[in-house]
């Protein structure tokens, strides 16, 4: 996308010179990450299911 919009303003440039740029310049793109490690809300824990079995 960075690619394109570059060449469309005048700048000749590959994609792969744009990602080694990009990684250089420690750029990120900015989204939501899923949150794995909380648990829901009114979420049921069942005891009998984390004890460990012989």
């Amino acid at each position: 996308m960075l690619q394109a919009l570059l060449t469309r303003d005048g700048f000749e440039v590959g994609r792969l010179h744009v990602a080694t740029l990009i990684k250089t310049m420690g750029i990120e793109a900015i989204y939501h990450r899923p949150n794995t490690s909380k648990p829901a809300p009114g979420n049921k824990i069942f005891p009998n299911l984390l004890r460990r079995s012989r």
